[in-house]
C-alpha cells in the first residue's frame, strides 16, 4: 500500500515507521483485532499520503538541467522519521517551558513582573534609562525588582519539577550586560 502512494521506494520504510509511532502515540486500544487492522491500514494510508505531499511540496520546483521533476526521499530531504519525532519532541518541550514561565510570570507580585517584562521584553525603542526617568523609578531600585522576580520564577519552575531548575544555581553576572542599556 505504501508503494502504492509514495514514489521513492527507498522510503517506505521510513514511512511505516512513521505510521507505526503515530498509532503508537495515541495509546488507543481496540475492541476486536479487525478493528485494530482498519486503524492501522488507515494510519499508514494517511502517512503515506502526507510523506508524498511533503515530498511534493519540497519538490515542486524543477531541475534546471533537464526541465523534469525530481523526487526526494528521506534520506535526500534530511526528514527521517526520527529527526522529525526529535524536533517535534523539542518544539513541545520548549512550549511548555514558556507555558511554565509565562505563569510564573503572572504570579509575581505587579512590581517585580512589570520590572522583569522591561528588561526582557523590550518592545518599545525607550532605553532603560528613558523608562527609569519616566517612571520616577531608580534604575538600582528597577533592577533590584528584576533579580527579585527572576529568582521567584525559578523557584516557581523548581517546585513544579521544571528539569532545567532542579538546582539552585547562583545568581550569574550575565545581567550586567543590561547596565548598558
Amino acid at each position: 500500500m505504501v508503494r502504492a502512494v509514495v514514489s521513492d521506494s527507498s522510503s517506505v520504510e521510513d514511512v511505516l515507521q512513521e505510521a507505526f509511532l503515530r498509532v503508537l502515540k495515541t495509546r488507543k486500544s481496540f475492541a476486536n483485532q479487525q478493528e485494530a487492522y482498519n486503524y492501522l491500514r488507515r494510519a499508514v494510508l494517511n502517512t503515506s499520503i502526507d510523506s508524498y505531499r511533503r515530498v511534493q511540496r519540497q519538490n515542486s520546483r524543477f531541475d534546471t538541467r533537464n526541465g523534469e521533476r525530481r523526487t526526494q526521499g528521506y534520506a535526500e530531504i534530511g526528514a527521517d522519521p526520527l529527526s522529525l519525532l526529535l524536533i517535534s519532541e523539542a518544539a513541545e518541550t520548549h512550549s511548555d517551558l514558556v507555558n511554565a514561565v509565562e505563569r510564573a510570570l503572572r504570579s509575581l507580585p505587579p512590581k517585580q513582573r512589570e520590572a522583569v517584562e522591561v528588561f526582557f521584553r523590550r518592545e518599545s525603542t525607550l532605553k532603560l534609562k528613558e523608562f527609569c526617568q519616566e517612571q520616577d523609578v531608580p534604575y538600582s531600585t528597577l533592577r533590584s525588582r528584576m533579580l527579585q522576580g527572576i529568582d521567584q520564577i525559578r523557584e516557581y519552575l523548581r517546585q513544579r519539577g521544571v528539569s532545567e531548575f532542579g538546582q539552585p544555581k547562583e545568581r550569574s553576572n550575565d545581567l550586567r550586560r543590561f547596565k548598558a542599556r
